[in-house]
């Protein structure tokens, strides 16, 4: 393993470090390669009953990484109108990612600051997800580049959030995705992290064969409401939804500009707030959503809420 997984070895359990700080932890091939090959040597460790993911820096996960020589989806920035290119594009990490969801042992992922587009598919993808309180979730690729390819959140959320969050690419913060159901709790920094660790340790103390025959039990009733199916589908449609005419515009954008193109896009046309679960949105004439706190447009150092995005691209 390089230094972009770190893999901690603890009794009974596994702790998985994404550890590109620098890139906001964006899902680049090479890091979904190792967080896969680490899952399959927990699978076949008989010592190992679960696993706990986390990362390294001020953001969970940005997103794929689009924008490097080891981008997850190369394809984000690809003008071909050949749809067949792009689902395998889309298909590629997700395939990757999946590798999640048939670990036979529970995951539990503890979720921080950003935690944006495929970052939350491989939220999503885990067993049990703590976040702190303050965290942001997301997909704002919606808006311009694609759709969801491996939806999960009608499953946690219901329809009605699935549909307001993943229509409009808004965020939510961890103690509102807590209470609609999209992760199970949310809480201050310090005790999301011991919640967390708690959690990996007690299930430490189950055979990993018990785990894993419940574990099958919760995945399987999942599959039967059409899981697989829908994530197939939902690849051919993000391949089609990245012909559209806004993808193809920004895919012509000259690459060292892109990122600073799309953050501005997205923070003029949106706003910079994030989605109220309880009292009214502070929406304003153009359907920009605003800081809550303030009902404008908060200063550039306001704080999280003000970022669109704090580093590398996502998708």
């Amino acid at each position: 393993m390089s230094e972009i997984l770190q893999v901690i070895k603890e009794p009974g359990w596994r702790h998985f470090v994404l550890n590109r700080p620098e890139k906001r932890n964006a899902l680049s091939m090479p890091l979904l390669e190792e967080l896969r090959d680490a899952l399959a040597e927990a699978d076949a460790d008989d010592d190992v009953s679960a696993v706990l993911i986390t990362a390294n820096g001020p953001d969970f996960c940005s997103g794929m990484d689009v924008g490097s020589d080891d981008a997850a989806e190369p394809n984000a920035r690809n003008t071909d109108l050949d749809m067949s290119k792009h689902v395998e594009t889309v298909e590629a990490p997700r395939r990757l990612l999946r590798s999640l969801w048939t670990f036979r042992k529970p995951v539990v992922v503890l979720v921080h600051g950003h935690c944006l587009a495929a970052g939350t598919e491989l939220v999503a993808l885990c067993d049990i997800a703590i976040v702190t309180d303050d965290a942001q979730l997301g997909f704002p690729p919606i808006r311009d580049m694609g759709t969801t390819a491996a939806p999960m959140w009608t499953y946690y959320a219901g329809p009605q959030w699935s549909r307001r969050l993943l229509y409009t690419g808004d965020s939510i913060s961890g103690a509102d995705a807590a209470r609609i159901g999209l992760v199970l709790k949310a809480l201050p920094a310090d005790q999301a992290r011991a919640e967390a660790l708690g959690l990996v340790r007690r299930l430490s103390k189950i055979d990993w064969q018990l785990l894993a025959s419940q574990k099958r039990i919760e995945n399987t009733t999942l599959e039967l409401m059409g899981l697989h199916m829908l994530h197939k589908m939902a690849a051919m449609t993000d391949g089609s939804a990245m012909t559209s005419p806004t993808a193809r515009q920004l895919a012509n954008t000259p690459r060292e500009e892109y990122i600073a193109v799309l953050k501005r896009r997205r923070t003029d046309l949106f706003g910079p707030g994030i989605v109220n679960v309880t009292g009214p949105d502070p929406f304003d004439d153009d359907g920009r959503l605003l800081d809550g706190t303030s009902g404008s447009l908060p200063p550039t150092d306001r704080g999280r809420n003000a970022r669109v995005t704090d580093g590398e691209p996502q998708a």
